[in-house]
Formats: structure tokens, sequence, C-alpha cells
């Protein structure tokens, strides 16, 4: 295992919020591959957009572990205050035992409570999350929780590629069926 990680973390591209991303997630895993042992790479791939709790290997201090908690509170926010306006029990869709992060709470009012339609409101919240990223990786620039905030926000920039005008149809026509079906749900409960 290669200790040094200046070399690799330079010859990563710049990942820029409105830009594309330079490669896939599995491109980096298979790049970061030859620099990190076989419990780093699992870290990496256990890393999720929506994550459920600190993957193993993550302490809740480092400042990937900072940023999972802030985006499961976030979640957690975002699914109690969507429940209440659809007047469901927002239980089911919280995280368990989740903590608590002010800064996520009010993120997560500010979008919700906001007059933005709802593609713009997604925008804000990823550009929530980018500056997030941004601001946990402070001193860490080369170790290893700078790769695994880098893998986050690639995530973030392959789920906007994924959304491209010559789908749109496709994708709005996948939305009404997703909205059309939890409407029955909720109606049949």
């Amino acid at each position: 295992m290669k200790k040094n990680y200046y070399a690799l973390k330079a010859s990563l591209p710049l990942l820029l919020f409105d830009g594309q991303p330079p490669f896939s997630r599995e491109t980096f895993l298979d790049y970061c591959s030859a620099y990190f042992s076989k419990r780093q790479m699992a870290v990496l791939h256990s890393l999720k957009a929506a994550p459920h709790r600190l993957p193993e290997g993550i302490a809740a201090d480092s400042p990937t572990g900072e940023y999972i908690l802030w985006e499961i509170c976030l979640r957690n926010t975002l699914g109690a205050l969507r429940a209440g306006k659809l007047g469901v029990d927002a239980e089911p869709y919280l995280v368990k035992f989740a903590g608590f992060v002010s800064e996520a709470y009010r993120t997560a009012n500010e979008i919700f409570t906001s007059q933005m339609n709802p593609y713009d409101r997604e925008r804000a919240l990823d550009a929530a999350r980018w500056y997030k990223l941004d601001s946990v990786e402070g001193r860490h620039t080369f170790d290893f929780d700078a790769f695994c905030l880098y893998l986050l926000r690639l995530m973030i920039l392959e789920k906007w590629a994924a959304r491209s005008e010559k789908d749109a149809p496709a994708n709005l026509d996948k939305a009404a069926d997703r909205a059309e079906h939890a409407e029955k749900d909720l109606k049949q409960s």
C-alpha cells in the first residue's frame, strides 16, 4: 500500500458543481485500488448518496463521518417535513436513532419551505451538500477522507448527468408513475 496520496489526488480532475463527471464512479474506484488497502477500498465501495448509517471504518468525528451524519439528519428532516405536508406518519421513512445536526435541520427547513419548483429545490439541496463537502474537507486535502469526499461529490455529478434533456420525457413518465403509485398506496393505508 502506498502511503503518499499527494500524487494521486493531484492527478484527479477538479470537480465543479455545475460540471460533468470526468469519469464514472467505477473508474474512480478502479483507479484508487492501486493506492488503497482492501479495507480502505471496502469503505469507498460502501459509501452511498443516501446513507442510513456510518459505514464501518468511518469515524463519526472524521470529515466523511461528519458529512454522513449531516446527510442523515438532512434526509430525516426532509422526510418529516414531507410526511407532515402529506398528513402521514413520518416514522417509517426516518433513520432510527440518528443524531440531530442543527445545520442540516436548518438547511432542510429553508429549502423545503422555499417557493422554488421541485427541480430548483433539488438543485439547492445538492448545492448545500456540495457546500457541506467543501466545508468538512478543510485540512484533509490529501488523506483518505479527501478521496471519500471526492467520491461523494462524484455521486452528485453522476446524478445530474443522468438527468439529461434527451431523457426528459421518459423521466417525466417515470416520475408520474411513481407519484400515481404513491398516491394509491396512501389511499389504501
